[in-house]
């Protein structure tokens, strides 16, 4: 079979996409780097060029979904409309990239909550929680030109976390215990 050359960040890409699918079927503990590479035919130096360690590719999955929740809603980001209008829009964008991207949650989560990946996990968690505040704040400084949509955005927001990610949070809990089956097995509606 003839080498096909391509350019590093497209094959990055391949390797990250043959990894998320094999941590969706054998799970990320029993993922090989072998099986990585021969998923798309390319020698284990290859892997190696574009990631230090099978942790460096987890943490690439993780930094990509980050970087595509983000930027998905950078393009979906509401910019007329009350505070609380915009809101509930921006709210609704994160949750559906969520749910169009459970193989990626599959493949992650139960890494993430490991013990052992709390540095990790709270690494990540703050950037997010940095970049978070910087499409909320406008939209919340927005609603506080209206005292009662400014109102309405903190009861919205209480709502959310109270009515959405409690629940999520919750019914994940068995399925970061206990794998992926479980995760897939979880009703649409609690994620999102």
């Amino acid at each position: 079979m003839p080498r096909v050359s391509k350019a590093p960040e497209r094959r990055r890409e391949e390797l990250m996409d043959a990894a998320l699918g094999l941590c969706r079927d054998v799970g990320y503990e029993n993922l090989l780097i072998e099986q990585v590479t021969s998923a798309i035919g390319v020698a284990k130096g290859t892997f190696y060029y574009h990631f230090g360690s099978k942790d460096a590719l987890l943490t690439a999955l993780v930094d990509r979904f980050g970087e595509g929740i983000f930027a998905h809603i950078q393009s979906t980001l509401p910019t007329q409309g009350a505070g609380l209008e915009q809101l509930q829009r921006l709210m609704s964008s994160a949750a559906s990239y969520k749910a169009e991207q459970l193989d990626a949650s599959v493949a992650v989560l139960p890494f993430l909550y490991c013990p052992d990946n709390r540095v990790l996990r709270d690494g990540l968690f703050d950037a997010w929680y940095d970049r978070t505040r910087h499409f909320l704040a406008p939209i919340l400084a927005r609603g506080a030109a209206d005292d009662k949509a400014y109102l309405d955005a903190k009861v919205v927001t209480a709502r959310f976390f109270a009515d959405q990610l409690l629940p999520q949070a919750v019914a994940l809990v068995p399925a970061i215990t206990a794998g992926k089956e479980v995760l897939y097995a979880i009703d649409a509606d609690h994620l999102g």
